[in-house]
């Protein structure tokens, strides 16, 4: 297997050969945006907080459906779901 910009479709073959239906990406902004920019996600969690701490990594960029959203303490947790799965909720 060679690991390239094609690295989220290549996981998700090896994972459906598998017989794995769902997987958890936690990882960084350029990971994930891998994940996003093949289109092969649900869902995600966002937690955003109040602080700032100067400068860092951008977050990966998002185009989806805002589901709901949560204040915890003086963080944010929204949920998204990806914009082709809008007329499955």
């Amino acid at each position: 297997c060679i690991f390239d910009s094609s690295l989220p479709q290549q996981i998700a073959r090896i994972l459906h050969q598998k017989g794995l239906q769902s997987v958890i990406i936690e990882g960084g902004a350029k990971t994930l945006q891998l994940f996003i920019d093949a289109g092969l996600w649900d869902e995600a969690r966002v937690f955003e907080s109040a602080e700032q701490w100067g400068q860092g990594i951008h977050a990966p960029r998002l185009e989806a459906l805002c589901v709901r959203s949560e204040k915890i303490e003086n963080n944010n947790l929204t949920w998204y779901y990806h914009y082709d799965q809008r007329n499955h909720f």
